[in-house]
């Protein structure tokens, strides 16, 4: 089990896009879906808090940050799960990215943090 705090997620995912990080999508028959691994080695907001040797592709086919918490993926309790769920919102929300693929809502994700940062 994958063991991450608030601090932690919030420290991976800005440390992510500080280093030109990009939106992980992967391409199917109706365009692009956002993925917690997508082509030349994206990882989602998510998808960077899941080590390489715990990840499984079946988890493209609809397992949302709230069910890895349930399935035990990532340890926490069920509000943890929940605010992983906004983050993974936030990744996947395309408002949040710029037309090169820059990220574009530092805003949320200081106030997702600020409103997360004492969950456990």
């Amino acid at each position: 089990m994958i063991s991450f705090t608030i601090e932690d997620a919030y420290n991976t995912v800005k440390a992510h896009l500080e280093a030109g990080g990009k939106r992980s999508q992967l391409r199917n028959i109706r365009g692009s879906q956002c993925a917690y691994r997508g082509a030349a080695g994206a990882k989602c907001f998510i998808g960077l808090m899941i080590p390489d040797s715990k990840y499984h592709e079946s988890f493209e086919k609809g397992m949302s940050a709230v069910s890895m918490v349930r399935n035990k993926i990532i340890k926490g309790s069920p509000v943890f799960g929940e605010a992983l769920g906004e983050l993974q919102e936030l990744h996947d929300n395309p408002n949040c990215w710029g037309p090169d693929g820059t990220y574009s809502a530092y805003n949320l994700l200081d106030t997702w943090f600020e409103e997360n940062k004492g969950v456990v």
